[in-house]
């Protein structure tokens, strides 16, 4: 994860490191982990970072990490509405962490590999898979007596989804994030 000069890494088990881009210097932060799983990114506009929870695999959002602090970011938000809770509803099982863009303007997309189908003697071999899609947008809910940028409380305004059949070959899928600049 990068913020500012430094980039932001955890190692099960080891803590979280950064590195000084400016200065080629590797710190220790401390013995915790990030509080997302896979990549995450910072949203200039929103003010906060935004991940996928390690443990429910929905969006949230937390701090820009600090260095020195000794401490983890402290996590803002989690939108248990962005784990694509109908496939399971539909007997299909999540087989990714997932994995998220930003594409500007609070909108983002995660993606999912799902196991849609199963073969074999007892039915537990994963024989075919597909891509969930989930895009929503997060904004900022402005607050009449705050007008300053920031102010707000943030919420999820939009959620739409599609799911993908991969070829048979495919196994994993993932979203790229797009050059915004």
């Amino acid at each position: 994860m990068g913020a500012g000069n430094s980039v932001w890494v955890s190692a099960p088990d080891r803590g979280t490191f950064s590195v000084d881009t400016a200065g080629h210097a590797w710190r220790k932060e401390g013995d915790w982990e990030l509080p997302f799983a896979g990549r995450a990114l910072f949203v200039p506009d929103l003010g906060l970072c935004f991940g996928l929870c390690p443990h429910r695999l929905c969006l949230c959002a937390f701090d820009a990490p600090t260095s020195g602090v000794g401490e983890p970011p402290a996590v803002r938000y989690v939108w248990d509405e962005t784990y694509p809770r109908e496939v399971g509803n539909r007997g299909f099982h999540v087989r990714s962490p997932g994995s998220l863009a930003y594409l500007g303007e609070g909108k983002f997309c995660i993606a999912w590999t799902i196991a849609v189908e199963f073969a074999g003697k007892d039915m537990n071999v994963l024989s075919q898979f597909a891509l969930f899609l989930m895009a929503v947008q997060v904004v900022r809910r402005s607050r009449r007596r705050e007008p300053t940028a920031g102010s707000g409380e943030l919420r999820l305004l939009k959620r739409r989804v599609r799911c993908y059949k991969m070829s048979s070959s495919g196994g994993d899928g993932y979203v790229l994030q797009p050059s915004l600049g």
